[in-house]
């Protein structure tokens, strides 16, 4: 990796880390803020409106999914007319899909008491955050293809300042709405809505300013391009609905056979599994950009080791979330959301970690298949494992009394099952290189795991949070702690050397 690559991959992992930490501070602020003066339930219905969301993504992912790929190929390879073509193509496709699309869903939410079970007290503002959030979904998927320019240029820190710009609007807007107003839990949708519309606005700018050769065009749109992008991208849906059956029917299976309470607390489980895997997230997408232009100039050994150092990365700061959680979360929820099963919150919640700490570590191979266009058999054993998350979830909620636990369990387990050796395999598989040198990886980081949190769990066994000072304090801690024994366990002796210039370079541009 050379040092301009590795600085612009720094640039983008810091600007995509300041939108995720405004996005994350927001739900860990509005989450016992909602709980305290409209109740669990109410927070759990935020949670599911957005869940509820990724299910028309379905149908739409299968246009988006290749888009960057196509373009990009066509853009490194000088045929600047076929990569507008399919520009184009995508641009209007998306908004003719968003328009088709937000008229039956429109009619469903109008009729939303008749598909979920909602307290009457609450069904007028859950139908308004419905309709809000789906809003929101048609104007980000209308300007997903603006993305693509920064994506293109190596230039992805653009796309995430304008998130974190975005995400700063999104806040501003909640403070206002709270301060001024009585609470609803619309509310969360009205700044999530604000702040899509600025991110449009910002994504098309930058467009303009990048590639002002792409330009959408009546002319260029191609039927054809649209069916190419489909019947490669159709696997991706396909894969989506494994995806939705493996953890996308949680919340939805909580309203409809637990209760309304329990939907929320498995909501606050999955929040904080959600913030580790978009924190992790960070890594994966900032080797992105340079993975793609390896495999377009078919330099399979240059995207190989883009490949190691992104799974180690995201390795990394996993491992050093989860250490941390399992050594203070406990204080942190009887901190945050007071009055509340914290127990139950706790161990749900490290159940959810537990299955996200090894596809975390995977998760950058998960790109191989966008980028050598194989997906079929993949998508199928997702399916598979889909399917029998299902079964399994419904068995054991009408046969034992398990309850959230069988919700979250089987989704744990089975990504255990699946992601260990699935994953590493096909990537192998796909780019032509043995299998072990990802499984290498996988298994250096679980044992690090294991290792590292049952030390700092003995050392800090009769430790008790009091106030949010000691939470920051002991969070700082045994973060600054475990980053670096964390970082030397996982990372080889050459990898260490190459993180250590690249922040020594960066460090110097500063100054």
């Amino acid at each position: 990796m050379n040092t301009d690559s590795g600085k612009q991959i720094i640039k983008n992992i810091i600007w995509n880390g300041i939108s995720i930490f405004i996005t994350a501070l927001i739900n860990i602020t509005l989450t016992p803020i909602i709980t305290r003066n409209i109740g669990i339930e109410a927070n759990g219905f935020v949670d599911l409106a957005n869940t509820c969301v990724t299910y028309i993504d379905i149908i739409t992912i299968a246009l988006n999914a290749f888009a960057a790929r196509y373009i990009a190929i066509e853009y490194h390879n000088g045929n600047y007319k076929e990569a507008n073509k399919f520009y184009s193509s995508v641009a209007m496709a998306d908004l003719i899909l968003a328009v088709l699309l937000f008229v039956p869903c429109s009619v469903m939410v109008w009729k939303l008491q008749l598909v979920l079970n909602i307290s009457d007290n609450l069904v007028s503002d859950v139908k308004l955050l419905f309709f809000l959030v789906l809003l929101k979904w048609c104007i980000n998927v209308t300007g997903t293809v603006f993305s693509v320019s920064a994506f293109i240029k190596n230039k992805t820190s653009l796309t995430y300042r304008n998130s974190g710009i975005s995400a700063l609007i999104n806040a501003l807007t909640l403070a206002g709405l709270i301060y001024f107003t009585k609470i609803h839990v619309y509310y969360m949708a009205i700044g999530s809505l604000a702040a899509a519309i600025v991110n449009f606005y910002m994504n098309l700018h930058c467009t303009k300013k990048l590639m002002p050769e792409l330009q959408i065009r009546k002319s260029d749109f191609s039927f054809a391009k649209v069916k190419k992008l489909l019947s490669s991208g159709i696997w991706n849906s396909i894969n989506n609905i494994g995806n939705l059956l493996n953890s996308g029917l949680d919340l939805l299976v909580c309203n409809k056979l637990l209760s309304g309470i329990v939907m929320g607390q498995v909501s606050i489980a999955k929040l904080i599994g959600r913030i580790m895997t978009t924190f992790t997230n960070v890594m994966v997408s900032a080797f992105q950009p340079k993975q793609l232009e390896a495999y377009a100039k078919g330099d399979i050994d240059k995207l190989v080791d883009y490949l190691k150092i992104a799974m180690k990365s995201v390795g990394i700061v996993g491992n050093v979330f989860f250490v941390c959680f399992a050594i203070l979360g406990k204080g942190f929820l009887e901190l945050w959301i007071p009055g509340q099963d914290n127990s139950k919150i706790f161990a749900l919640t490290v159940i959810v970690i537990i299955g996200d700490i090894v596809v975390t570590v995977v998760r950058p191979l998960f790109y191989v298949y966008t980028l050598t266009d194989n997906l079929k058999v993949v998508c199928w054993i997702t399916i598979c494992s889909g399917i029998l998350n299902v079964v399994s979830m419904f068995w054991l909620i009408r046969n034992t009394e398990l309850g959230a636990y069988a919700v979250v369990g089987t989704t744990t387990i089975l990504e255990l099952i699946f992601r260990f050796w699935i994953t590493p395999y096909f990537a192998g598989k796909y780019l032509k290189v043995k299998m072990s040198i990802f499984t290498k990886i996988v298994f250096r980081h679980v044992a690090v795991c294991v290792v590292v949190t049952g030390l700092f769990y003995c050392v800090s066994m009769n430790l008790i949070l009091k106030s949010w000072l000691d939470f920051i304090k002991y969070g700082f801690l045994f973060g600054i702690i475990s980053f670096p024994v964390i970082s030397v366990l996982e990372l080889e002796r050459k990898e260490l050397k190459v993180v250590i210039e690249m922040i020594h370079s960066k460090v110097q541009i500063k100054r």
